[in-house]
């Protein structure tokens, strides 16, 4: 955005300075500038916000079927553990041996 002390702001010679015609469109002017980078803020947060929760998104579903599926592993070593030592101490007999 171009720079606007010239155009805008800057007081000139014969300038009455407790004129509000000479101040209030300075105020507008600057009131909407501020309000402009207030908006620009609000849609950079809004954006930072949706990149946090699509990468959420990516990471729950890249990683969710994986720790089921360490689960379900872990749950079926630990009954092939429970079996194994039920063998071993003589409480089931399935044939095999």
């Amino acid at each position: 955005m171009a720079q606007r002390f010239d155009a805008a702001y800057k007081i000139k010679r014969g300038d009455n300075l407790g004129d509000p015609e000479f101040w209030n469109p300075k105020f507008q002017d600057l009131d909407l500038r501020l309000h402009a980078r207030e908006l620009d803020a609000d849609n950079i947060a809004h954006a930072a916000d949706e990149l946090v929760a699509a990468g959420l998104q990516r990471l729950d579903q890249t990683f969710a079927p994986l720790i089921q599926q360490a689960v379900a592993d872990a749950n079926a070593a630990a009954a092939l553990i429970a079996d194994v030592e039920a063998i071993l101490a003589g409480g089931i007999d399935d044939g095999t041996f």
